[in-house]
């Protein structure tokens, strides 16, 4: 569950991990900044509202029903990045399940996005290639090729990419995942 404590927790590891690699000569240059670190992942939404994921045991009294992964006969996912100090300015991708992008897809939301359509409203390969070229422009506008930006990944088969995995390395990010 997110929370201030959880987040703070994952960027303390951030530093460990970075420190222990510095030690180990497993990386050069200074201690990331703040500004140069981030995380994403995605949120799924079900709008109309008929599932639930599992929220606990029926052993308690509680039920529900029980929909896992990307199942929802409605499924719309919201890919978001963080930034360590909360200042990143990485727009989220809106992926809507289709195969079409029109208006009534996109209806009622605003501020800035991206959007991105596959076949079951889940991030994809393709989805996630384009939001590596996003995140380049964005996170490494000016920066020097000695300033590394370092991407955390979850390990979602849609992260397996090749093409994406390779721009970013070009571009000086350095991906954990």
């Amino acid at each position: 569950k997110q929370s201030p404590e959880v987040i703070n927790s994952f960027f303390d590891m951030v530093d460990a991990l970075y420190a222990h690699g510095k030690k180990n000569g497993y990386f050069e240059g200074d201690e990331p900044a703040a500004e140069d670190i981030y995380n994403t992942d995605e949120v799924h939404a079900n709008p109309e509202n008929k599932h639930r994921k599992k929220l606990g045991s029926c052993k308690r009294g509680r039920k529900f029903l029980i929909c896992s992964g990307d199942r929802f006969p409605f499924h719309v996912t919201i890919y978001i990045t963080t930034r360590e100090d909360g200042k990143g300015h990485v727009e989220p991708m809106i992926i809507h399940a289709g195969k079409r992008l029109n208006a009534n897809v996109l209806e009622g939301i605003t501020g800035n996005y991206t959007a991105h359509l596959s076949p079951n409203g889940s991030q994809d390969r393709v989805g996630f290639e384009r939001w590596c070229h996003e995140f380049v422009a964005v996170v490494r506008k000016g920066k020097q090729d000695k300033t590394k930006t370092w991407l955390y990944l979850d390990g979602h088969n849609s992260r397996w990419t090749y093409d994406g995995l390779s721009f970013l390395a070009n571009n000086n990010v350095i991906v954990i995942c």
